[in-house]
């Protein structure tokens, strides 16, 4: 068979139409479609390269002197024979067109042939093409099924409401946090507005003037107090003392205070060690010293001298025993001791009386300094009964313990009876585990001097 020129542009535009057909977007039924179709038109082009190559075997082998029979293809066969047929009866005009027809169709062939061949080939890449773009196209299909979520709306989403935080709560919390905040601030500043200042500060708040701060000695028990003072002079509680004792003298260096008393405002406030450690700074001048205990509702004197004799204070001012009889010596100060003792009666009644002011004149002519150890002014009326007789008082006065709203009720004290405190002494020697706070009707901090 021999294809003419209308039938080799047909078989071009095949195969080039078939490279531009199967977009990006098409179905894998559309792509398997268009390849049995390729598929088809290679087979197509496969029967028709062997044709001409049946052809052109046929042409190179032509002799038309010996030809017998019919050239097959319809298009040249019957020319091709018809000349044959004349070059036979020795036509040589026949002979040469002929040959000259025979050369023409074997070139004409052999261009056909190349044709086909490049499209066989490019038909093979298309096919080639299309196969990989299936199996990639059915990779894709089957990832995006696998990936495709297997759900459905049921029904449309109502509107929600707000569940956590929950703002109405937090800022309601955050109010009462905010007060709970004000308040203690409020608190802290008034505790600390109460305190009593130190220094300078506390002779401006009570216009009396601040002579000594006391020292904490290193001891446990009361009862080493006498011998800590007496071995070591050079102690921190010591040299207070000594200073203590210079602010107190020498401003009346004409006519020194000889009766002293020594008192503060609630307990645990130092009085009794300051008294002592007094006693002993005096005693160091080579003074004579007689410390007379007051405090007769406590009588903590025991336990700093644990040798008492029988009898004290009441059996003086009762007029049972004479006064020698009942002092006791403290060799370790050389101080006279006047011990306290109990009475059935009421001691401001006592100290109130006659008898005390007479007492404390006689040992006036017997000692240089006398001092004396009262009780706390906010628990009892005693240091105000005492207090006539005196020439100096000194107040204790500390800071982790007294307020400055007891300070002040103090000294209204004993300014009610015409009675003056002379001189304030800051004190470290309270216990800070016992912060009394004295006031209104709350007797618990002074209950030891109730219980007679």
């Amino acid at each position: 068979m021999v294809v003419g020129p209308g039938g080799r542009a047909g078989a071009r535009n095949r195969p080039a139409g078939g490279r531009h057909q199967g977009p990006a977007g098409a179905s894998p039924e559309a792509l398997a479609a268009q390849l049995s179709e390729t598929r088809t038109r290679l087979a197509n082009l496969q029967s028709s390269l062997q044709e001409l190559d049946q052809l052109d075997q046929t042409l190179v082998d032509f002799d038309p002197e010996h030809f017998k029979g019919d050239i097959p293809e319809a298009n040249h066969g019957s020319i091709l024979t018809s000349l044959s047929r004349q070059v036979a009866t020795g036509d040589a005009a026949a002979r040469i067109a002929l040959a000259e027809r025979v050369s023409e169709l074997i070139a004409q062939n052999a261009r056909v042939t190349a044709e086909l061949r490049q499209i066989e080939r490019d038909a093979r890449a298309i096919l080639l093409l299309q196969e990989t773009f299936i199996s990639r196209l059915e990779e894709a299909a089957v990832q995006q099924g696998a990936q495709k979520p297997d759900s459905r709306i049921i029904s449309a989403a109502t509107p929600g409401k707000q569940v956590a935080p929950r703002s109405g709560l937090i800022m309601f919390l955050g109010v009462i946090a905010g007060a709970a905040l004000g308040l203690g601030i409020i608190l802290v500043r008034r505790i600390r507005q109460s305190a009593v200042p130190a220094g300078a500060d506390l002779e401006m708040a009570t216009s009396v003037p601040v002579l000594g701060h006391l020292r904490l000695a290193p001891i446990r028990q009361r009862s080493r107090l006498a011998g800590y003072l007496s071995t070591n002079s050079t102690s921190p509680l010591s040299e207070a003392a000594r200073n203590l004792q210079t602010s107190v003298l020498s401003p009346y260096a004409d006519a020194p205070p000889q009766v002293i008393l020594c008192t503060s405002s609630v307990p645990d406030e130092g009085k009794t060690t300051m008294s002592i450690a007094l006693a002993q700074s005096m005693a160091g001048l080579g003074r004579s010293v007689l410390l007379v205990e007051a405090d007769i509702r406590s009588l903590s004197f025991r336990e700093y001298f644990p040798d008492n004799p029988d009898g004290g204070l009441i059996t003086v001012l009762t007029g049972g025993t004479p006064l020698g009889n009942l002092l006791r010596t403290d060799i370790r100060f050389s101080i006279d001791v006047l011990m306290g003792e109990r009475s059935t009666r009421s001691t401001a009644d006592i100290f109130s009386s006659s008898r005390f002011p007479d007492l404390m004149q006689r040992m006036r002519a017997d000692y240089d300094n006398i001092l004396i150890d009262s009780p706390q002014v906010l628990a009892v009326p005693d240091a105000r009964a005492i207090g006539p007789p005196r020439d100096a008082i000194l107040l204790s006065v500390a800071p982790a313990i007294t307020s400055c709203a007891q300070l002040a009720q103090v000294l209204r004290e004993f300014s009610s009876v015409n009675l003056q405190v002379t001189v304030l002494v800051i004190s470290d020697l309270g216990s800070a585990r016992k912060q009394t706070k004295a006031g209104g009707q709350a007797y618990g901090a002074y209950a030891r001097y109730y219980n007679v």
